[in-house]
């Protein structure tokens, strides 16, 4: 179970808003690899749905939201999993 923290909600917020997304999810895992000795930063999946995602294909998604998190992937975020669908992807899922 995630509780969502003021971060999390700032990521989902810089999402939804730079990728007119109509669906932002984090799950973070940070909680199971607290025993690690360098933990150095949050555990992260994401769902993203967005229409500017249409005609993309996953490399592209991923460097999309890549730009949009890239501060973060050198000082909060550790590892990412990412799950990122165009709407009529989301719909037939």
């Amino acid at each position: 179970m995630t509780i969502e923290t003021p971060y999390h909600q700032d990521v989902k917020t810089r999402l939804a808003d730079q990728l007119a997304a109509t669906h932002v999810g984090i799950e973070d895992y940070s909680h199971l690899h607290a025993g690690h000795i360098q933990n150095t930063g949050h555990h992260l999946k994401i769902t993203v749905v967005s229409p500017q995602f249409d005609g993309m294909n996953p490399l592209q998604r991923h460097r999309v939201v890549h730009k949009v998190l890239k501060d973060d992937m050198t000082s909060q975020i550790h590892a990412l999993e990412l799950n990122l669908l165009a709407p009529n992807e989301a719909d037939s899922g």
